[in-house]
């Protein structure tokens, strides 16, 4: 989720919370969208070896491994913010932020 939404949501968030004298949620979600996680994975290692930061193959686990996937079919969804008024605003997708943030860490020293 991009920095704008994020920001708009916990503001959104905290303009609920103190109009309303009933007990706050115990969670609540923002998203913007969906993703899945393999095609990310694909993105970054575009990215990484354009910069020349890694090389080779990515390596795929044939039979998947449940001890690093589990959730990742989960979805959460930004319904109560939604309904305490909270609106997405134009913002680059995580995909697409990728190659910008990648960047700032290299130009950083991050990576």
């Amino acid at each position: 989720m991009h920095i704008k939404n994020l920001v708009t949501g916990y503001l959104t968030l905290l303009a609920h919370l103190e109009k309303e004298s009933s007990t706050a949620p115990l969670y609540v979600f923002a998203e913007t969208g969906v993703h899945r996680w393999g095609d990310l994975a694909d993105v970054i290692d575009r990215e990484l070896k354009q910069r020349k930061l890694i090389s080779g193959d990515p390596v795929v686990d044939p039979k998947g491994s449940t001890d690093t996937e589990t959730g990742t079919q989960s979805r959460a969804t930004a319904e109560l913010l939604r309904e305490f008024g909270w609106k997405i605003q134009d913002a680059p997708s995580l995909a697409e932020s990728l190659p910008e943030e990648i960047a700032y860490m290299q130009k950083t020293g991050a990576i």
